[in-house]
């Protein structure tokens, strides 16, 4: 019954939201959306910018030839250019070779369209219309739980281990190709709906939602950042309103939903959960196997040129961090990010002034299932830009990113930041959660709910 009353509620508030006959912020959401989905795939991000060429042309034309912004803004316009020249230098210098037109492309050169983006639509008008889409692909998670099965649109995953007790091995993907995309959107849409004004009765609903999704989506990030956003909420609500007993005593609402709606789905303890073990081989100090059955179809061009995932003799367990890593995982559950990690560490070490030559890099690895080679990213955005871009082309990104971020908003970066710590979760060039962080770097935006 109270499955049935959350759809019921988030019926009622997919209504509410959807009441505007404002087309161009259901459109940008729309857009922002389906390159998640299981039938597109992140090429299609690039419709937004054109929407909000086409949509804003007129805005666009007159903030174009605006030269006193242009000359306010001369310092970061420069370091960007720099940035973009440097970054193609680097690609040309010491990437990967181009053997097709394919590899011409690199990440770094959607920068300058994420700012774009996130300049046309910070004000979040489109950002309802987003939770209201992401809410519906919760439903879509919740159909396929009860169900018992992955996913009603893949046939290559094996069914759900209907003999395990834990929620991680219940995992969904909702209308998407895998657990964590869907888990990006659910994380956005939360950070979002703390930024609106709607009414209380709709907004703790959908957030009940988003919390089931996360659930049932399992991605222990996502459910680390919920924890410490909404635990900073709670500590800074009560602080600024220590006088006023009411407040105090409803900041911790979301947090204690959150929870609950946990354990109802949960079978063991909260942290039993969360340490559940994965059963893999420790390749760490396994025998490296010698090659790869063959490669799969999607590595194309200079991809198959990404370097091999290292494993047990091959890896350098003496360097700093390597060690240090190995060290104080040991009892830890990472889902594999040991291995990974390390390789990208050894890989920091060997060619720490320009990485990858700003190519994103990627390491080759078997596919248990299939033999087939897959690539692997670095599970961390951080490692992730550095051992693409090196040290200097990472210190000029970011760099970029502090002078243009507004000085507000820390709750929420910091939670991106902690999330993207655990995942590959930004810097992508252009993803769901881009454009969110982006949106919070060059806005000041307020925590509505937690200031009412």
């Amino acid at each position: 019954m109270f499955y049935l009353y959350e759809i019921f509620s988030f019926l009622k508030a997919y209504k509410y939201l959807f009441n505007s006959s404002n087309l161009k912020h259901i459109i940008y959401a729309f857009l922002l959306f389906i390159p998640s989905l299981v039938w597109f795939n992140e090429n299609y991000f690039l419709l937004l910018p054109i929407a909000i060429l086409l949509i804003e042309r007129n805005q666009v034309g007159k903030e174009l030839f605006d030269l006193e912004a242009l000359k306010k803004n001369k310092t970061i316009i420069i370091l960007l250019t720099a940035y973009l020249g440097l970054s193609f230098a680097n690609k040309l210098s010491f990437g990967l070779p181009i053997n097709c037109l394919k590899d011409y492309y690199a990440s770094f050169l959607l920068f300058p369209i994420l700012i774009f983006i996130s300049l046309y639509i910070k004000n979040l008008q489109f950002a309802k219309y987003f939770i209201a889409l992401t809410c519906l692909e919760v439903i879509f998670c919740l159909a396929e739980y009860y169900s018992g099965t992955r996913t009603f649109f893949l046939n290559n995953y094996p069914p759900i281990d209907k003999t395990s007790d834990f929620i991680y091995d219940y995992r969904v993907f909702g209308l998407s190709v895998n657990s964590s995309v869907v888990s990006f959107k659910i994380f956005a849409a939360i950070l979002l709906i703390e930024s609106l004004k709607i009414p209380k009765s709709i907004y703790y609903s959908v957030l009940s939602l988003l919390f089931i999704g996360s659930i049932i989506t399992f991605n222990r990030a996502l459910i680390l950042a919920i924890l410490f956003f909404y635990f900073i909420i709670t500590l800074s609500s009560i602080w600024r309103h220590k006088s006023a007993i009411k407040k105090s005593l409803t900041s911790p609402i979301p947090l204690l939903i959150f929870l609950a709606i946990f354990q109802l789905f949960a079978k063991h303890f909260f942290l039993t959960e969360l340490n559940k073990n994965k059963p893999e081989k420790n390749k760490l100090e396994a025998v490296a196997f010698k090659s790869y059955v063959k490669s799969s179809s999607r590595l194309t061009c200079s991809s198959k040129l990404q370097p091999k995932m290292k494993e047990g003799s091959e890896l350098n367990k003496n360097l700093f961090l390597t060690g240090l890593l190995i060290k104080n995982t040991k009892n830890v559950n990472t889902s594999g990010r040991t291995l990974i990690w390390a390789n990208y560490f050894q890989f920091i070490q060997e060619n720490l002034w320009f990485g990858n030559g700003s190519d994103k890099l990627y390491f080759r690895e078997k596919d248990p299932n299939t033999g087939a080679e897959k690539l692997v990213h670095a599970h961390n955005s951080f490692i992730e830009i550095i051992a693409s871009n090196g040290l200097i082309l990472t210190a000029l990104f970011l760099s970029i990113l502090f002078l243009i971020w507004k000085k507000k908003n820390i709750i929420f970066l910091l939670t991106i930041l902690l999330f993207s710590f655990f995942q590959y979760g930004i810097f992508w060039g252009i993803s769901i959660l881009d454009v969110v962080f982006m949106i919070f770097v060059l806005s000041p935006i307020q925590l509505y709910h937690e200031n009412k």
